[in-house]
């Protein structure tokens, strides 16, 4: 075997071709490429078995899977986008193309000129190394935003790579064979320091303008990792059966999140939603703690309710720029949207409502003997204090009009809002870890929020990253 193995050279994955014969339910592996010479002809069930004596099963494993990689990757520098695995740290970025759903188009050049790779049907995948399929898994699936529009920075994670020419350098673009998600926004690199070995990170691949097309996520999830298994069996040894999903998106991004949390395309399972200066995703914010508020004051729902409703909710962690337009939208979004909310279960004003009802409610009329007491203090006139004070309280109650049954029917509509009220703020703390807002201080910018910290911060370092805190934070 060894002797036929140096004749014929190496069977490379450029010259494999796996198809199948016709028969009574079996599959055949055929290897089509150039012609043997007779002498040297074996079949394929014999070459099969002679690689597994050669190498063993593992060998057989790395022939018989597909290729990764992108079609027409860059092979300079790293090569990110290659069929070969990238440790970045304990992760394993690998590149997924000949997806299902994503973005149609290739998007080369005008916007996308930072890069000669092409955007459709593509896809990062990150794997922790000690992933297990068996164990239960969560699923991070990011959109990118407009990162290649205006601000000359990547397109999406294509790897930096193009002949500079006059129209590049005057757009001050940088051929520099680099990717976002390692270079910029250091997603591995959170993955890793987080460590949630049980997190798959999908990063979906789109055009310049958060054109991903349509996605609906447990299905592009499970092609994602098909494909993965596929083309990665060492990697991804096996598809996992179910997995909550994290939806998150950054900038234009944020729309793509919106629909993906559409009717048709919302998760079976969604863990939570990472918002970074994410468009669109304030409205929705808003509305679910609107929502978890009005629930909670529900009281035909009993707290056993309550605690369902919550723990079944999505976490959601939001990030914002200072000093950027998406500061103003998600502005203390979670302080405010409580704070209105209960304003409008109870106001103020109706408070001192009912307290003045219960307050005539609790005076009772005079009996005779308090009756002669009254006009005793009325003609004394009491200096002390005691006397002024019962002389009040008498005063009061003779001059007090029973409650009518209006007054009645309102008191008990102000108490049932009362005790709505009470309710909600018991289970203000769950609603407050539900909903994080995270203002991020001057002089970290729109493009480095995920990173947490200024580009030129140098490698990362644990803990400081955005991505890695919300990762930490979710249940």
């Amino acid at each position: 075997m060894a002797t036929r193995a140096t004749t014929r050279g190496p069977v490379t994955a450029d010259r494999r071709r796996a198809v199948a014969r016709p028969g009574a339910g079996t599959t055949t592996p055929t290897w089509q490429g150039p012609t043997l010479p007779d002498r040297l002809t074996v079949s394929a069930h014999q070459l099969v078995r002679g690689m597994q004596t050669v190498a063993g099963n593992r060998a057989m494993t790395f022939a018989l899977q597909r290729d990764g990689g992108w079609p027409g990757a860059s092979k300079k520098g790293p090569a990110w986008n290659d069929a070969t695995p990238k440790d970045v740290g304990k992760v394993r970025r690998l590149a997924i193309a000949g997806l299902a759903g994503g973005a149609g188009g290739s998007f080369k050049g005008g916007d996308s000129a930072h890069t000669t790779e092409a955007a459709d049907h593509r896809a990062i995948v990150l794997v922790p190394q000690g992933f297990s399929p068996k164990d239960p898994v969560d699923v991070l699936l990011y959109f990118h935003g407009h990162t290649e529009v205006w601000r000359g920075r990547y397109a999406g994670f294509r790897q930096r790579t193009f002949i500079p020419t006059a129209e590049t350098k005057k757009a001050g673009l940088t051929s520099d064979n680099k990717v976002r998600d390692v270079d910029l926004d250091q997603i591995e690199q959170q993955i890793d320091s987080s460590g949630k070995r049980q997190t798959i990170g999908i990063l979906a691949q789109g055009g310049p303008q958060h054109q991903f097309g349509d996605i609906n996520v447990d299905a592009y999830i499970s092609d994602v990792l098909t494909r993965t298994n596929k083309e990665y069996p060492t990697i991804l040894t096996a598809v996992p059966k179910s997995w909550s999903v994290i939806l998150s998106g950054h900038s234009g991004g944020g729309f793509a999140v919106q629909d993906a949390l559409s009717a048709a395309n919302k998760p079976k399972n969604l863990k939570g939603l990472l918002l970074f200066d994410a468009e669109a995703m304030h409205r929705d914010m808003r509305q679910r703690i609107t929502d978890d508020l009005n629930f909670l004051a529900d009281l035909t729902h009993s707290d056993a309710d309550r605690d369902t409703r919550l723990a079944g909710r999505p976490s959601v962690r939001a990030f914002t720029s200072a000093g950027s337009p998406y500061a103003d939208r998600y502005e203390d979004i979670v302080g405010a949207t409580i704070e209105s909310t209960l304003k409008r279960i109870f106001p103020n004003g109706r408070k001192a409502e009912l307290q003045r009802l219960r307050t005539r409610q609790a005076l009772q009329p005079l009996a005779p003997a308090e009756t002669v007491r009254l006009k005793e203090l009325l003609r004394r006139r009491p200096t002390d204090q005691a006397g002024r004070d019962e002389l009040r309280s008498l005063r009061a109650r003779q001059s007090n009009q029973p409650l009518r049954p209006a007054d009645i029917g309102r008191m008990t509509v102000l108490s049932t809002q009362e005790t709505q009220l009470a309710t909600v703020t018991r289970y203000l703390p769950k609603i407050q870890q539900l909903y994080q807002l995270t203002a991020l201080p001057v002089g970290v910018e729109h493009e480095e929020i995920i990173r947490g910290t200024p580009t030129n911060s140098g490698n990362y370092q644990a803990g400081q990253g955005n991505l890695e805190k919300a990762l930490r934070s979710l249940p």
